[in-house]
């Protein structure tokens, strides 16, 4: 039985409150029901009885213990949104973690506008590429710049066989880059992929970034590296909203064939928008379905 984190009692003193209110909530309803039968009592003063015993039982926050032990930053910023809108209604949070959530500090209020920061070249870059915008991003665990050498010049030379402009999230400077290609050490991957001359999003398959791309409809071209990334990006290839490229026989032909066939065969966004039709009709949004199953 869990106790509200507003109440400083040992469990045995609370469980014995919680029995006399359980016991004492049968006899008011009881005594309501009388005064309205035989004394005509109006329904105003019944109405607020009966409403301060459902806040007496709805409105208690619970002491919750949260497990979460992941390899990856990325699956455990996810949990986060959950985590904070539990905390802002009263609930008591312990949270195992092996990626620590920084709390505000003490008389300190921070305003966190990174999410919304774009820096101005890109904005205009996406907003003037009237043949379209490709974006490559690994992520933020797989470091690109570590793969060998000729891989990375199989990245490029397929890059500069497009007419589209690519953004590359690449973590090193890279000069033999072609022209149409956009280096850059970060980028606002969400902001980006949201912007509507992306077509097309090459990527790792990560979680965020799959979800990112069925939100805003865009055909990927999945390359996984490890754990969940592989079935990830099957479960939208088999559904023609995107290519699953392997690793090991990737070549400089087969990244060019996959990012042509996902530009100029209109199936893939045609598909990759049905998908993201069913994900976006539910009744609530995923942080209050999350909310309510958990209290």
């Amino acid at each position: 039985h869990l106790r509200p984190a507003s109440v400083s009692l040992p469990l045995y003193q609370y469980l014995l409150l919680d029995v006399i209110i359980l016991l004492l909530s049968p006899f008011l309803i009881f005594f309501c029901l009388a005064k309205f039968i035989f004394y005509k009592t109006e329904m105003k003063s019944l109405n607020l009885v009966l409403l301060c015993l459902l806040l007496a039982r709805s409105a208690g926050s619970a002491r919750i213990l949260v497990m979460q032990v992941s390899v990856s930053k990325s699956h455990s910023a996810i949990m986060e949104p959950l985590f904070e809108e539990l905390a802002a209604r009263g609930h008591q949070l312990t949270v195992y973690t092996s990626s620590p959530h920084k709390f505000a500090i003490p008389n300190m209020r921070e305003i966190d506008l990174s999410h919304n920061w774009r820096p101005v070249d890109l904005q205009q870059i996406l907003d003037q590429s009237s043949q379209g915008v490709v974006v490559v991003s690994f992520g933020s665990v797989i470091r690109i710049s570590s793969l060998p050498r000729y891989m990375i010049s199989m990245f490029l030379q397929a890059f500069s066989t497009v007419s589209q402009t690519i953004i590359f999230k690449y973590e090193d400077d890279l000069p033999e880059a072609p022209p149409n290609v956009v280096i850059r050490k970060w980028i606002p991957q969400q902001e980006i992929i949201g912007h509507k001359n992306v077509k097309a999003f090459l990527n790792h398959g990560g979680m965020g970034s799959i979800i990112e791309s069925v939100y805003y409809s865009k055909p990927i071209i999945g390359i996984p590296f490890f754990a969940d990334q592989y079935l990830n990006v099957k479960a939208l290839a088999t559904r023609g909203a995107g290519i699953l490229l392997d690793l090991d026989t990737l070549s400089e032909k087969s990244i060019r064939t996959a990012i042509n066939n996902v530009l100029n065969d209109s199936s893939y966004t045609e598909n990759m928008k049905k998908i993201s039709e069913q994900f976006r009709d539910r009744p609530m949004t995923p942080l209050q379905t999350a909310v309510y199953w958990t209290e």
